[in-house]
């Protein structure tokens, strides 16, 4: 008992007189102990609902520590891939007027949702991918997508600029969200900001521990504020998901010198209004040019006639 108590778990051994297996509820037969820590406030109502019989076992998952475990699997199961020659990866992209980021650029929600596509108004077009296959698990030449996109932001000269960039949400984290929406991991929204709070703590030591020198400089972690917070003495509203990007990209980029490389003004030239105009230019002069041969053509068996 002492040894408990200085560990903060109390043990709860159920003793029974005279019982078959048999005579247990199914849920019962396999559970010889129960424990509670003192950091979980709620286990008085799990046991009582259990007890019950309210909620099924499968319920009752313990889920602390989840950051963590998605962390070390986020790592070895997808960045430790496609990480090691991404900047490589990027550069054989073709077709394009500015060469992309060589950095994976990977946000961080606050609230976990992460959105099937970048939003659009926030001025992020779909322009390719960054691509990579490899066997793995029995899946032969499994393939690993980055969605490269084109971004128009305002720099912070207030010139209108864009680049080329490889951007994703933390996959991960959209885990958590579910877990937090679902019926079976039942984690609650503080539990789940905190989970949050640990992932991103490990997967920023993970990456940067020197033994993972060949995921150096090849990503850049955003951390993005997506609704308002006035639940803390530190209160935010929220943010556009362009302006984080803009104000990370920037500031990392003029550290490393290499902002005149990846980001240029935006002209009448560049601008995407300025390429649909120009398709639509030459569709017209592809049209009258038709028109023309199929009058000449017209014309010439009038002609014989």
């Amino acid at each position: 008992m002492d040894r408990q108590s200085r560990l903060g778990v109390l043990s709860c051994l159920p003793v029974l007189y005279r019982i078959e297996v048999d005579d247990l509820p199914v849920e019962f037969r396999h559970i010889n102990h129960f424990l509670r820590y003192d950091d979980d406030d709620d286990f008085r109502r799990k046991l009582v609902d259990f007890i019950r019989d309210d909620i099924p076992i499968a319920t009752e998952i313990h889920v602390t520590q989840t950051g963590v475990g998605l962390a070390w699997s986020y790592f070895y199961g997808y960045l430790d891939i496609v990480l090691p020659e991404f900047d490589e990866r990027a550069n054989k992209l073709t077709g394009l007027q500015l060469p992309v980021y060589p950095k994976l650029v990977i946000v961080l929600p606050v609230s976990c949702r992460c959105p099937e596509t970048m939003p659009t108004e926030d001025n992020f077009r779909p322009i390719g991918f960054v691509k990579y296959n490899k066997s793995r698990a029995a899946v032969r030449e499994r393939c690993y997508k980055n969605s490269v996109y084109n971004f128009q932001f305002k720099s912070r000269n207030g010139q209108l600029v864009d680049c080329h960039l490889a951007i994703e949400f933390a996959t991960p984290l959209l885990s958590l969200y579910q877990m937090n929406e679902g019926s079976v991991a039942r984690l609650t929204k503080a539990q789940m900001v905190n989970e949050r709070h640990r992932f991103k703590e490990v997967i920023t030591q993970i990456l940067g521990l020197r033994c993972m020198d060949k995921c150096h400089g090849k990503y850049l972690l955003v951390d993005y504020r997506d609704e308002d917070d006035q639940t803390t003495t530190h209160s935010w509203r929220r943010e556009r998901l362009s302006q984080v990007v803009a104000r990370a990209i920037e500031n990392d980029m003029t550290v490393a010198g290499v902002l005149d490389r990846y980001i240029r003004p935006v002209t009448a030239a560049t601008s995407p209004g300025a390429a649909v105009a120009v398709k639509r230019t030459v569709w017209l002069n592809v049209v009258i040019v038709g028109l023309l041969f199929v009058s000449m053509v017209c014309g010439g068996f009038t002609y014989l006639r």
